[in-house]
This record gives C-alpha cells, sequence and structure tokens, in this order.
C-alpha cells in the first residue's frame, strides 16, 4: 500500500432513504447513527438525517453518507389528500440532488415492496442526464424468518420491472445490526470511485488541452 500523507480527503454524499411507513426506515438510519436500535416506535414527520462516516484507508478517503430518511406523514397535515401531497413534495425534496437511494421494505409485507413503484418517478426526475446512479433494494426484518411473506422470486420481479435501475439487493436485520455495513460500504464506495472517475476525466482533459 503506497503511503498516504496528510488528512483523508471528506466526500459527502445524501442518501434518499424511501418506503413504506413501519418498514424500518428509522431503526436503520438510527443503528448507522450511534449503534442503538429503537426500542419504541415514533412516526417520522417529513425527513430526518444521519451522518454516518466510512473510512477508505487505502485511498486516505473520507465519505460522510448523509442519511435522510423520508416519513410517511408530514407534520401539520390532518388529511389524507393533503398528507398525500405534502409527501410526495417530501419525497421529490428528498431525493433532489442525490445519485444515492435507499429503497426499504419488510419482508413480513408483500404491500411494503409492492408500494415501492410509487417512489420510482422521483427517482427517475433526480438522476435525468446525471451521472450513474446507485440504487440499494433493501429487505429489512430477515430476523423475523418465520414470518417472511416476500419471496426472493417477489424480489427479482420487482427488479426485473425495472433493469434500467440496475438495483442492488441487500438483506438486513436493523435489530441485530445485520447487514447495514454492506449497504453503507456498497454507497461509500459509490461515491469514492464516483469521485475518482470524475477526477480522471478531469485530469485527463487538461493533460489533452496543454498537448495542443
Amino acid at each position: 500500500m503506497a503511503a498516504q500523507f496528510g488528512p483523508p480527503l471528506v466526500l459527502r454524499g445524501k442518501v434518499a432513504i424511501l418506503g413504506k411507513s413501519k418498514v424500518g426506515k428509522t431503526a436503520f438510519r438510527e443503528v448507522l447513527g450511534d449503534g442503538s436500535f429503537p426500542r419504541s416506535y415514533n412516526v417520522t414527520l417529513g425527513r430526518e438525517n444521519t451522518v454516518k462516516v466510512v473510512p477508505f484507508p487505502d485511498r486516505n478517503i473520507q465519505v460522510e453518507l448523509h442519511l435522510q430518511e423520508c416519513g410517511g406523514n408530514i407534520a401539520g397535515a390532518t388529511d389524507t389528500q393533503t398528507n398525500t401531497v405534502a409527501h410526495s413534495q417530501t419525497v421529490d425534496s428528498v431525493c433532489k440532488g442525490t445519485s444515492c437511494f435507499v429503497l426499504m421494505y419488510d419482508v413480513s409485507d408483500p404491500d411494503s415492496l409492492r408500494e415501492l413503484h410509487q417512489f420510482l418517478p422521483s427517482i427517475d426526475k433526480a438522476v435525468e442526464g446525471q451521472i450513474p446512479c446507485c440504487i440499494c433494494l433493501v429487505a429489512n426484518k430477515n430476523d423475523s424468518s418465520t414470518c417472511r411473506r416476500v419471496s426472493e422470486e417477489d424480489q427479482s420481479d420487482f427488479m426485473r420491472n425495472r433493469p434500467d435501475l440496475q438495483l442492488i439487493p441487500f438483506g438486513i436485520s436493523a435489530m441485530d445490526n445485520s447487514g447495514l455495513a454492506d449497504v453503507c460500504d456498497h454507497l461509500a464506495l459509490h461515491i469514492a470511485q464516483t469521485y475518482e472517475q470524475r477526477l480522471g476525466e478531469l485530469r485527463s482533459y487538461v493533460e489533452q488541452s496543454y498537448a495542443y
């Protein structure tokens, strides 16, 4: 390994965490933040943010993942129609300016997988004309294997409907803190590699410019 000098370069990237209420988005975010699993359920209103740092010593890089959870309910929304419109606007806002996404569902709730389709238009809008995106399809609550009602084939069917998004599947248990690091490492590596690719393209452009 080549010697690295100076403090690591810090790269920051926003990650939009999307999914139906009660699939475990808050637990995912909080376990990554401070390592503790929430013992009570609190509805997330609007959006919540947690920062997770993933170091890459061999690259002398640290990636700050700004995990933005989009809640299923909006503070101040008192009727279904208002909440639906406000929620859609919040999803668009959370997705804007990011190329990293976590689509989460609960393996004991088939509807939670089907309802992920509603988030795809916001993702399409966010990544249109941008660099390749990174989308993790996360199956949560794998600790509840006896209650599993979503099969791997169901998951594959969902992925086949949108091959252009190149969804990457992960199985996790926020309760057991199992598999969460794999998701974070994948997202952080995408951000680091994207930076290195852009840097390489810039260097190549500069070298070609000076060659003339």
